[in-house]
């Protein structure tokens, strides 16, 4: 056996070393005792690591919970834990302190309304939503296990009304707005009909060679042709309906009904009246509206009788005495026909060369020769009759029957007697 010396100096000589065998003792004695304490060691640090699991569980699963309510989901329901990172209810990685690596596993609600955590899930379905170019303000998951009941919103596709769900997928269903997943993937799809808008055209008494259809499909553009209007100037469109605009030719059909309405300016015509020497108590304005109706005055010229007008201008007319105006400047010119005149020469017994005719046109001009009568002398004429006149040897026929009456002064011859 080895002595084994453990002191130093004379005080340690009365002490004995460990023997051997009493080293081995003491290795063999701490060895049953780490035996018995390793295993606590271990159990408990477990423990604490499984207390912090169910921690982080309980969490997960009051997540999930708040999940559920604010998307007003049904039961069943299942969420997965990278669902509610990828929805910003959690953050990942969460860490599982058992293993030390990340926790998977699922937030589920049993059709009892009851939430608990699981590591694996019934039946899964995925979950295809097809919303045809349409918009859903909805927060979908893209898989739930079978049974779940889904309250879905309306979607919204501009100009269109939607008009419910297609549902595929073996045990899907749909009761009013409540889908229920199926066994297998469930695809629900938006249906839509297209809005039509009533397109109301109002030419306001105008014209166009451009037809219409009674309805159009929200947002749809269209090219107008300008309409006419005899007597107006087309001045534009006035547009109304939600979300109607016009842009130059270019009208854009609203998503509610629409209106376009043609506005005019009315254009003046220039009216001349030409009264050929006559004259009219009537005044006139230099210009009217087209189609303005005047009712005419028949104008009057000395020696002449009116015949009616000579109407000159696109579109006017003129019937009786009503006068239309045209579309453009309008010229009216009265017509006379020159009266006929009696003319009675009295002569007064006196004689003359001269022929007259019965009558004649009322001012005509006439020159005289002078009459004669014996024992006497011719100092003129006197003029009787409307208008008429007579300067020297010249006689103005007047307007009405006239007559002309010769003038003598007697002659007398001196007598001389011789006794």
């Amino acid at each position: 056996m080895y002595n084994v010396n453990i002191g130093y100096g004379d005080h340690m000589k009365n002490k004995r070393a460990f023997t051997l065998i009493e080293l081995l003792a003491v290795i063999v004695i701490m060895g049953i005792l780490l035996t018995i304490t390793i295993p606590q060691l271990i159990n408990n640090l477990k423990d604490k690591k499984d207390v912090a699991l169910e921690t982080i569980k309980e969490t997960i699963v009051s997540i999930g919970k708040n999940y559920a309510i604010d998307n007003n989901i049904e039961a069943p329901f299942y969420i997965s834990i990278n669902d509610l990172c990828t929805e910003k209810y959690l953050e990942c990685p969460v860490i599982n302190p058992a293993t030390n690596s990340d926790l998977v596993g699922y937030v589920i609600m049993d059709l009892n309304n009851i939430y608990y955590f699981s590591y694996t899930i019934p039946n899964i379905s995925n979950l295809i939503v097809n919303l045809n170019d349409g918009q859903l303000e909805q927060r979908l998951l893209s898989e739930y296990f079978a049974g779940t009941k889904l309250s879905l919103n309306i979607p919204t596709k501009e100009g269109y009304t939607f008009t419910g769900w297609t549902v595929e997928g073996e045990g899907a269903s749909l009761s009013e707005n409540i889908l229920t997943i199926g066994t297998s993937a469930t695809t629900i799809t938006a249906n839509w009909q297209r809005n039509t808008v009533t397109l109301t055209v109002n030419l306001n008494g105008g014209t166009t060679s451009q037809s219409f259809e009674s309805s159009y499909a929200p947002n749809t553009n269209i090219t107008l042709i300008n309409p006419t209007k005899v007597g107006y100037t087309f001045t534009g469109w006035t547009v109304q309906g939600t979300g109607a605009s016009i842009n130059g030719t270019e009208l854009t059909i609203g998503t509610s009904a629409t209106t376009i309405t043609a506005n005019w300016q009315r254009n003046t015509v220039t009216l001349t009246v030409n009264l050929n020497g006559g004259t009219t108590s009537q005044s006139f304005e230099s210009s009217y509206a087209p189609n303005t109706k005047i009712t005419l005055i028949n104008p009057t010229k000395a020696g002449y009788t009116f015949t009616g007008w000579t109407v000159e201008g696109t579109g006017a007319s003129l019937n009786g005495s009503e006068l239309t105006t045209g579309i453009e400047t309008t010229t009216i010119t009265a017509n006379w026909e020159r009266n006929h005149v009696t003319l009675t020469v009295n002569l007064n017994e006196g004689s003359t060369t001269q022929s007259f005719e019965e009558t004649y046109y009322s001012l005509s001009t006439l020159s005289l020769t002078n009459p004669t009568k014996a024992g006497y002398t011719f100092t003129g004429w006197t003029v009787n009759g409307t208008g008429a006149s007579i300067n020297g040897t010249k006689l103005t026929i007047g307007t009405s029957d006239t007559t002309i009456t010769a003038n003598w002064e007697r002659n007398y011859v001196t007598l001389t007697v011789n006794l």
